[in-house]
């Protein structure tokens, strides 16, 4: 149950009618417990403030609770978060989908040599263009989702791919290709962190 704090003009009345009108004033520009607002970790809901810090629980997939500066949030209407969580994706969902593909994929292209070694069995240009489209979308889905590095599917993706790229870049002699696979291997660790 929502913490409610008692004030002089609180209206049973028009709690029973419509709850969330007693959280949220968008006409009040000081941010107050129950406020959403938005940071760089996304859009949420006010929870508290502790010094120059704030707590906020997040609209996104996971719900988590996070701590930001209090200088980084900026209040939103209720109408904007609500429009916020609508555009979300089911990130899980899209994560998953992706991680399925990557691993058949790994799975695919990827053997054993005599000595117990992974070595890179498919067609090094496919490969490329394959990973460039997985990375397009894990791109797409961090813009929309801004808790997408901290999903655990997110973290074996990365992983899988690095590990095709590290394969990749052992057989290749192609310098063109090799520089597109190292400038590819650069743009899957940014969006790892």
């Amino acid at each position: 149950m929502k913490r409610i704090k008692l004030f002089e003009d609180f209206s049973l009345d028009k709690f029973l009618e419509n709850p969330d009108s007693q959280f949220h004033d968008d006409s009040n520009p000081d941010i107050v417990e129950g406020d959403w607002v938005n940071s760089y970790r996304g859009p949420g809901q006010f929870i508290s403030i502790s010094g120059d810090m704030a707590k906020v629980q997040l609209i996104s997939g996971s719900q988590q609770i996070v701590t930001v500066p209090i200088g980084a949030l900026s209040k939103i209407t209720k109408a904007e978060a609500t429009e916020a969580s609508r555009n979300l994706p089911n990130t899980k969902k899209e994560l998953s989908e992706i991680l399925s593909q990557v691993k058949e994929y790994a799975e695919i292209s990827i053997s054993e040599d005599n000595l117990g070694n992974e070595e890179f069995t498919g067609n090094s240009k496919n490969a490329s263009k394959y990973m460039e489209e997985i990375l397009v979308d894990l791109i797409d889905l961090k813009n929309k989702d801004p808790y997408v590095p901290y999903y655990k599917d997110y973290g074996n993706i990365i992983s899988i791919i690095s590990l095709l790229c590290d394969l990749i870049l052992d057989i290749i002699d192609d310098p063109a290709l090799k520089n597109r696979i190292e400038f590819m291997q650069e743009k899957y660790y940014e969006i790892s962190v």
